[in-house]
């Protein structure tokens, strides 16, 4: 994909404040756009839907052995799923992991991978929910595993169980064993809160060690050594994406990357002006960008939901929605789904426009991601309850008496259920 220089955008002042050095050189937008920011309707048309829309979201021989191997499902963290799995659902097992597990499994070999906030990484059966192995790693765990050729790799952070972050922890990526649990080898580096991503033999984290700075980076899966690195100067929590041969993630510093996958040059780097929030030490992205229709999706702490092109980095459309978004962003039908702290709602948002499709009040804070499976919209609130409301109108369908972050995984038999310290495996129950 070649660099484009952006000089100016269609509905803002936007001005090129310099050029970054480090691993490359590229442009960098200061966007001073208004709270809301209408897109063109058109803009989607000419871009080819999501491959997870096709058909299924893996193919056939991946999802028969690992069949939800990353967090988001796809390196485009769309969290789309073709499977439909209908409620109701009862209760074939329940898996109790004795500490707050934040992000859901991956699926894969016939088990659950998942860590906990004490530390422990758990192998659990798909099929029964017993454990078949665990390990007590002694590193706070945040992040969702990357499965592949049998190997879990579990992003690390400072001491369990976690804690806030304090100057001088560490972490890094461990690759364990998927069959036996075994460790095979530790890369050590700042404080990795980010979910790995796998593609083409390198390993795509972001580690921090304050505030103020954060190393993207790409680890060899073969040699286990760093092919390349980034340095970005504020904190990144959220994990990367990957499009085409180009890494996206966001920033604390209210910056989106994007990196060439293979030699980590920037081809933009697009920072968005901090809003009202940021006066109360709320502001830049948490949330992991979602990739699809040519478009980058990402949530910002001040509570817009934004939308830049993803060859050039500019703004498409924003979206007030108020209240502050953590939650990374599902994908589905020309559709963004949202949740945010504040408002107790879910957000269907038109994905070329950025106008509202629908809301859905809920009774809690949203922070976790929802996941959209066959057409059915599952989240989670504070207020410990699972949804699943209809992904085109917004209609409640069904309900589940627990859960707090990123709700659901599912397989083609059973859909996961990530609680408060556990995991449900739910069977489609027949209707009474």
């Amino acid at each position: 994909m070649s660099r484009r220089v952006v000089l100016g955008l269609a509905t803002g002042a936007a001005v090129l404040v310099g050029l970054l050095t480090g691993a490359g050189k590229a442009t960098v937008l200061e966007l001073l756009a208004p709270a809301d920011m209408r897109g063109n309707p058109n803009d989607l048309i000419a871009v080819n839907t999501p491959a997870s829309e096709i058909s299924a979201a893996l193919p056939l021989a991946v999802r028969r052995i690992t069949p939800w191997p990353t967090w988001g499902l796809t390196p485009e963290r769309t969290r789309y799923a073709g499977i439909r799995l209908e409620p109701p659902f009862k209760v074939a097992w329940t898996v109790h992991a004795g500490a707050m597990i934040e992000l859901p499994p991956a699926l894969g070999y016939g088990r659950l991978y998942f860590g906990t906030h004490a530390g422990r990484f758990i192998a659990s059966s798909t099929r029964t929910g017993a454990i078949v192995w665990s390990r007590k790693l002694r590193h706070c765990i945040a992040a969702a595993p990357e499965l592949a050729d049998g190997i879990a790799y579990v992003s690390v952070m400072g001491p369990a169980p976690c804690r806030p972050h304090q100057e001088g922890d560490r972490g890094g990526l461990i690759a364990l064993n998927a069959n036996t649990g075994r460790s095979l080898w530790m890369f050590h580096t700042g404080v990795v809160e980010s979910s790995p991503l796998l593609a083409a033999g390198l390993l795509y984290v972001a580690s921090y060690t304050s505030r103020s700075s954060s190393s993207i980076i790409a680890i060899d899966a073969r040699t286990h050594r760093v092919r390349w690195s980034f340095r970005a100067h504020s904190k990144i929590a959220g994990s990367l994406a990957l499009h085409a041969g180009v890494v996206y993630v966001g920033s604390y510093g209210s910056r989106v990357y994007a990196l060439d996958a293979f030699t980590g040059k920037p081809h933009w780097i697009t920072t968005v002006d901090p809003g009202v929030l940021a006066d109360f030490g709320s502001s830049g992205f948490y949330a992991t960008p979602a990739i699809a229709y040519g478009h980058v999706y990402i949530g910002d702490l001040d509570g817009r939901e934004i939308a830049l092109d993803d060859v050039t980095g500019k703004v498409l459309w924003e979206r007030q929605i108020g209240g502050r978004i953590y939650s990374s962003n599902a994908v589905y039908r020309r559709t963004v789904y949202v949740g945010s702290l504040e408002g107790h709602a879910l957000r269907a948002l038109d994905a070329a426009t950025g106008d509202t499709r629908w809301t859905f009040k809920a009774n809690g804070p949203i922070i976790g991601s929802p996941t959209v499976l066959g057409s059915l919209v599952y989240f989670s609130t504070l207020a410990h309850t699972t949804y699943a409301v209809d992904a085109l109108t917004g209609g409640l369908v069904w309900t589940f008496p627990d859960g707090a972050y990123s709700p659901v995984v599912a397989d083609l038999h059973r859909l996961y259920l990530v609680g408060l310290g556990r995991i449900y495996g739910l069977l489609p129950a027949p209707l009474a």
